[in-house]
């Protein structure tokens, strides 16, 4: 059954020294290395999401957790027997873990983007988006964020086509879509996701967590 960790975070702010302390070298090095600040910080928040979901779900402290990634890019933590799939964007971070194989995609709701619209999206998509005048931007969301996850779950990356990916099917795996205020967020898995298995967190949550003070969940 996969659970989602979801994290809102201040987008233009400065990395709370608590969570910067927490970085491995490499993603520190990484994010210095991206020259958008809202871009640096939302990977750095997604990396320290990962770690404390791991955490959370092998009761291994959060500088135990090892990352790799496979031979297409994909991530993954070995002797965990944990799947888990990364999205971050401007503002929010999601995880999901499973025992199954899972993906995970969030976007902050914005414009159509139209030449999306017509290159990915299949006409049965495209109809479903511009059904009605109002709500199109989080239709467009809604199909995009499956995709993304559908694609994530299945590993192979950018060698799938977008186009092929029908959101209307579960040939890729189950899919669940949220809107979390000004985010869509959608999870493809072996299963369908559960509300009680979702996870809401602000970033000074996360701040108390790496700080070690008493953290409950819920």
């Amino acid at each position: 059954m996969p659970k989602l960790f979801f994290l809102i975070f201040r987008p233009d702010g400065p990395l709370h020294e608590a969570l910067f302390s927490h970085l491995p070298e490499d993603v520190r090095r990484r994010c210095a290395s991206i020259r958008r600040i809202t871009q640096a910080k939302a990977a750095a928040m997604g990396h320290l999401l990962v770690r404390f979901a791991l955490s959370e779900a092998s009761g291994r402290h959060p500088g135990e957790i090892v990352i790799e990634r496979g031979p297409t890019g994909k991530p993954y933590s070995p002797n965990l027997g944990i799947q888990w799939s990364l999205s971050h964007t401007n503002g929010a971070a999601a995880v999901c873990i499973s025992s199954a194989p899972v993906g995970v995609d969030a976007e902050r709701i914005g414009p159509v983007r139209q030449r999306v619209l017509r290159r990915v999206l299949s006409p049965r998509e495209q109809a479903y988006v511009l059904s009605r005048p109002e709500g199109q931007e989080a239709r467009f969301f809604e199909v995009w964020t499956r995709k993304e996850a559908a694609v994530k779950r299945d590993g192979r990356g950018l060698s799938i086509n977008l186009h092929s990916v029908d959101t209307f099917s579960d040939d890729f795996g189950l899919f669940t879509t949220l809107q979390e205020g000004d985010f869509i967020v959608s999870v493809c898995g072996a299963a369908p996701l559960e509300e009680r298995n979702i996870l809401r967190l602000e970033e000074d949550a996360l701040v108390r967590y790496f700080q070690g003070q008493p953290f409950s969940i819920p």
